[in-house]
């Protein structure tokens, strides 16, 4: 697929996808039915038979594709798509196939593309046949604009270039097992540990237990303590957490008011802590409330009766008759 794209700048209009759905007269796709089209068990018979009639509309259709064998059948690789009799039939023919990697439906279009916008059309509406649904279909097919075809094969060479980079990755990291026979999980846990590593356990427990309370209320002092002991690997994580809570807070008094409970759990120590910073936000607020009574203080300091005229009452002088 890599080489097809780097030698063939016209490749993509030489493709011809396909696949198969179900599509249900008004229940919407659920996931075991997904294997099923049209009531039947897709099997490779079934299949065959489809790619018969694929070659006749091509024949009559694109000519020009026809006669030169300019066109290249891209489906994805399910079982019915790779059988012996599927690949025996594509060969006989001279049959290009654009093979695709395991585990990539977003380099299937019909699966990421346009199976997903034709049932959005359909669903919610009641199909009493199953040529109605036949009839209904292509008219759905045809509302979408022809820019966003357009659109999804531009798109494409780059969807492919970055799953193939991938499949490539992923079959070097999983050496010497074939790719092909290596199941799902593993994959994703071997993609996993190449692209995020598992970290060093000492370092995460140094950055655990450095860290101290910020500027951050009680509450985000705890969630990041949580966020940092993700990695450490602590067995009793509870213990771990209320010790560095008490030991990391910024206030000396309520480090105090811990110490002093003769058992103090983590969810006790929270709380304590939450309601401790409650209280003093709460008190700051009544003491800004009330600034014309330090006023006043202030004002009398010295001088309880605030006279304003001390010099003159100095000044009387007081005669006996």
């Amino acid at each position: 697929m890599m080489g097809m794209t780097r030698t063939d700048p016209e490749w993509k209009d030489k493709i011809i996808t396909g696949d198969e759905t179900w599509v249900y007269g008004y229940d919407p796709e659920t996931t075991p039915q997904s294997a099923e089209w049209r009531g039947h068990t897709v099997i490779k018979e079934m299949y065959l038979g489809i790619l018969r009639r694929l070659r006749e509309a091509i024949r009559k259709k694109r000519p020009e594709k026809w006669t030169n064998g300019g066109w290249i059948l891209h489906h994805d690789n399910a079982r019915p798509h790779t059988a012996h009799l599927m690949t025996s039939f594509l060969a006989k023919n001279g049959t290009q196939i654009l093979l695709q990697p395991p585990y990539f439906p977003d380099i299937a279009p019909n699966d990421f593309f346009l199976f997903p916008k034709l049932k959005a059309v359909l669903k919610g509406r009641h199909f009493d046949t199953r040529d109605d649904i036949i009839e209904k279909s292509p008219l759905a097919l045809k509302s979408i604009p022809k820019e966003t075809y357009k659109k999804l094969f531009r798109q494409l060479g780059e969807t492919m270039a970055l799953a193939l980079n991938s499949y490539a990755l992923a079959r070097s990291l999983a050496a010497p097992k074939d790719l092909a026979h290596v199941d799902y999980e593993e994959i994703l846990n071997i993609l996993t540990g190449h692209f995020c590593p598992k970290p060093n356990v000492i370092v995460q427990r140094y950055h655990f237990n450095k860290h101290n309370q910020g500027n951050e209320s009680i509450a985000s002092y705890v969630a990041e303590l949580r966020r940092l002991s993700e990695n450490c690997e602590f067995i009793d994580l509870d213990d771990r957490l209320r010790d560095r809570l008490v030991c990391g807070l910024r206030k000396v008094s309520l480090v105090k008011r811990l110490l002093s409970e003769t058992v103090l759990t983590l969810e006790k120590a929270i709380n304590i802590a939450l309601c401790d910073e409650s209280a003093s936000a709460n008190a700051s607020v009544l003491m800004e409330a009330t600034p014309d009574v330090n006023i006043l203080k202030k004002a009398n300091k010295g001088d309880p009766f605030n006279f304003k005229s001390k010099s003159k009452l100095n000044s009387i002088e007081f005669r006996k008759d």
